[in-house]
């Protein structure tokens, strides 16, 4: 079975889903954001969540920050049944950005955060939660205004409890876990030369090409060109937003030999091709 409730008008900065799944599922593709921030809350069942270069084990009553522009993506452990609950935002979703705004934005989403939280906590974050899917619901007048306020609320509880408790992140740890982060590090540093072949990187490493092809996919939920394809998209996303080059050189920038090749992986990542992109930034 599948349950969704969404909210998620277009041009508005907050986007909410709650999602209950009993079949096998992984996020499709990559998923970052170039503008949003991420929560993520994990209602029943477990997950792994590979978030920027680290894989982590997430069970019900977690709470996940996750930054603006971090790759994550969520991938089942053993038994596929999960519900979570989604919240993507960006900082015009408030009226007034203050410095004591901002502070707490930076203070919970600087770093991959994972809170783990106890009985009477998980009663007091999940009413805030459930009392967002219930506007969504019931969409009364100006929902959309007292959705923003119950995330204000959420946020400030957020700091309040990392500022009283201890958090304990579990990362998954190991010597394939170590090798795929130092993995990514090379490819995060290395994403502009075209020559990034999973045979090339595996030599570097001194492993074979089949076997990184396999942990990889393990310890991240994506296969290695997925991950290389996202880094250089993301990298050209950047360009096009802040940039007046042609599109032709930021391909050749962000690693692609062809404009061809890079017009289509754009498109099938972001939906828009690059022109357009740039043009719904532009306006």
């Amino acid at each position: 079975m599948d349950i969704h409730i969404k909210y998620n008008s277009p041009n508005d900065p907050l986007h909410i889903s709650q999602r209950k799944r009993d079949t096998k599922t992984t996020m499709r593709k990559y998923h970052s954001h170039v503008d949003h921030y991420e929560i993520y809350y994990l209602i029943n069942g477990k997950r792994k969540y590979f978030i920027k270069d680290k894989t982590y084990y997430i069970e019900s009553g977690n709470l996940v920050f996750i930054n603006k522009g971090d790759l994550h993506r969520t991938f089942p452990v053993d038994d596929y049944e999960h519900e979570r609950l989604l919240i993507n935002f960006t900082e015009d979703c408030f009226f007034s950005k203050t410095e004591q705004f901002i502070s707490i934005l930076q203070f919970l989403f600087k770093q991959t955060r994972i809170i783990h939280l106890n009985k009477q906590k998980k009663q007091e974050f999940e009413y805030i939660l459930h009392k967002m899917v219930r506007e969504i619901k019931d969409a009364d007048e100006a929902f959309n205004l007292f959705l923003k306020s119950l995330l204000s609320q959420f946020l400030i509880s957020s700091v309040r409890y990392l500022k009283e408790n201890t958090v304990r992140t579990q990362e998954l740890t190991g010597s394939t876990y170590h090798a795929i982060t130092d993995i990514i590090h090379y490819i995060d540093e290395h994403y502009q030369t075209s020559n990034l072949s999973l045979e090339s990187v595996a030599s570097n490493f001194f492993i074979s090409p089949s076997y990184l092809s396999r942990i990889f996919q393990k310890v991240t939920g994506f296969t290695y060109s997925e991950y290389i394809n996202h880094v250089r998209i993301q990298k050209a996303q950047k360009l096009l937003q802040e940039s007046k080059m042609k599109v032709i050189d930021i391909a050749g920038e962000v690693g692609f030999n062809s404009l061809t090749h890079f017009g289509r992986v754009f498109k099938n990542n972001t939906h828009y091709t690059p022109s357009a992109y740039r043009k719904i930034y532009m306006d």
